[in-house]
């Protein structure tokens, strides 16, 4: 895994999809009333494109199709994350294609295996929902990027997309360079496990 120095967010963190080995991997398929955790339609409501945002250097293609990011054993802030992907017009796009990759709970990305990465397929309602955990910030150069989970997004008859999520109330989001407030998350607190939503226009 690589190997920098590590620092815990606490907060709320996001799911994984990947695309890669489609033939390899059957997709998972999210169920058809798997919307947002809270109104679906709240972010996506204007129907405004989701800006793109950089991949960043540890993008790895191949992961397995899964919902669930996250095993029994691993540390960190627990996260449920859901949400829909829809077209420019606010339809919802079935079927739509989502590769998902993080750092783990000390910053540091899983680059020999699929750790915190995977792939789905949204539902018929453009639904997505996953299991992971809140990743950790970590140092790039001298500056701290605030936590991120990392999303491709592609289907037919639109523009793929590839962009992150960031946590609302992160102490680096006002200095860092990549950051754009509409991806910022909605998030928050239930018991033990951090809930977040996000709407996709493609």
């Amino acid at each position: 895994m690589f190997s920098r120095r590590k620092f815990l967010l606490a907060g709320a963190s996001a799911g994984v999809t990947l695309l890669g080995c489609r033939r390899q991997f059957g997709p998972a398929v999210v169920p058809r009333d798997a919307g947002a955790v809270r109104d679906p339609d709240a972010a996506a409501k204007s129907c405004q494109p989701t800006p793109a945002n950089i991949e960043g250097p540890f993008y790895k293609p191949g992961a397995p199709a899964k919902l669930t990011l996250v095993e029994g054993s691993d540390p960190g802030q627990r996260l449920e994350l859901a949400g829909t992907v829809r077209d420019q017009g606010c339809a919802p796009i079935a079927g739509a294609w989502m590769e998902i990759w993080q750092a783990d709970h000390l910053g540091a990305y899983d680059n020999q295996g699929f750790r915190f990465r995977g792939h789905l397929q949204t539902g018929a309602d453009g639904g997505w929902r996953i299991s992971t955990i809140v990743p950790g910030r970590y140092l790039n150069g001298a500056q701290f990027r605030p936590a991120h989970i990392h999303v491709k997004l592609t289907a037919r008859g639109v523009a793929p997309l590839t962009t992150q999520l960031y946590f609302p109330n992160d102490p680096y989001n006002a200095v860092d360079p990549f950051i754009h407030q509409s991806l910022l998350l909605d998030v928050k607190a239930r018991g033990a496990v951090v809930e977040g939503g996000y709407n996709f226009v493609l």
